[in-house]
């Protein structure tokens, strides 16, 4: 049976540095094994856009998931979610701030080069 869970903007938790740090670690282990030996380590986003993101009516957070660029290259894409679970798409063409339909944030810099 599914778990039905209600989200109230107070999801994850803050870790110290040196938590942070073994487990970037042990993804950079792994990608090494697997003969990557120069991963994308992050993704920058800026506040703009998360502040864009979360100003979306009903937005209790975001949600992050990992995909690939057209290049191949690891990417994430973030999407507002609401108390629900649910992703907030709307139809934001035609507004200023907004790429026509664009409302997913996505392609940020990228580290090792952007670092």
């Amino acid at each position: 049976m599914e778990i039905k869970t209600i989200f109230d903007g107070s999801e994850g938790e803050f870790i110290t540095a040196s938590q942070a740090a073994k487990q970037q670690e042990r993804y950079l282990v792994k990608e090494r094994e697997r003969g990557n030996n120069d991963p994308v380590r992050a993704q920058f986003f800026g506040k703009e856009i998360l502040s864009k993101m979360l100003e979306t009516k009903g937005a209790v957070g975001i949600r992050i998931y990992h995909a690939l660029g057209e290049d191949g290259e690891p990417n994430l894409v973030l999407v507002p979610t609401d108390a629900n679970g649910k992703n907030l798409v709307q139809d934001t063409s035609g507004l200023k701030d907004m790429a026509d339909g664009a409302d997913h944030g996505s392609n940020g810099p990228t580290c090792p080069k952007h670092c």
